[in-house]
């Protein structure tokens, strides 16, 4: 089977912390393949160096046998439209607020006005806030407010346990 993904050589710091060193990595076609590791050992920073959203310090990352560090913005674009991607908890990019994240989407896909743009995203994110805490299930209420307070690791720890 081809290759869909590949990492070589692959070395993450931040500062003087190393997050990954000379890791190699072949996905093949049809491969299901998961990340399993603690808190902060470098799993959701790998996922961004493969879709492009973080630069290694050093090393290569293919992706549909493209290169996803030196390829035209047009390649990258044609590449990034077939990934998808489901993040934890329904998690946004979190540099981003909810209009930027729907906005980001909108510009990805379809030809708007900004204003037109600005107004959808200003708009989903009015449904989001509609459909807030309380129209959710109890352990989605539980995870929702541990992340406010910051205890969202230890509930979800809680909530695994039988």
């Amino acid at each position: 089977m081809s290759v869909v993904i590949e990492v070589r050589e692959l070395t993450t710091r931040f500062g003087r912390q190393v997050i990954h060193d000379r890791l190699n990595l072949q996905i093949r076609k049809g491969e299901l393949v998961a990340l399993i590791g603690g808190s902060g050992t470098g799993k959701s920073v790998l996922v961004r160096e493969i879709i492009g959203l973080h630069r290694p310090t050093s090393g290569e990352v293919q992706v549909l046998d493209t290169p996803m560090w030196s390829a035209a913005e047009s390649e990258l674009a044609r590449v990034r439209r077939r990934i998808g991607m489901m993040f934890q908890d329904g998690a946004l990019f979190s540099s981003l607020t909810v209009a930027q994240n729907v906005a980001a989407v909108l510009d990805e896909n379809v030809q708007l006005s900004p204003a037109l743009r600005d107004a959808l995203a200003a708009d989903a994110r009015g449904t989001a806030w509609r459909c807030g805490p309380q129209d959710a299930q109890p352990t989605v209420r539980r995870h929702a407010q541990a992340r406010r307070s910051g205890q969202g690791d230890r509930t979800r720890a809680r909530d695994s346990v039988p």
